[in-house]
């Protein structure tokens, strides 16, 4: 249900909520972080229970990321 509610709050604030499949073989560090900024996305909700394992690896200094349930890791983020 989370993102009902934060598609719909984005909506408000004139935003929208947009899903990544990162599970395919070809998905990695460099090319997820091509893909974001292409798209001209800074923000980052990594939803509870899906940490792709490239995540650490990658260069987080250009976007904003919350996390809904803290990783397995320590990144840093903020957690709700």
């Amino acid at each position: 249900h989370y993102l009902e509610g934060a598609s719909a709050r984005a909506e408000e604030l004139g935003f929208r909520i947009d899903e990544f499949w990162t599970g395919e073989p070809w998905m990695n560090a460099g090319r997820f972080s091509e893909v974001l900024r292409s798209r001209g996305i800074f923000g980052v909700i990594i939803p509870q229970a899906v940490h792709p394992r490239f995540l650490p690896a990658m260069d987080w200094d250009d976007f904003s990321v919350v996390t809904i349930s803290q990783p397995p890791y320590d990144p840093g983020w903020h957690c709700v």
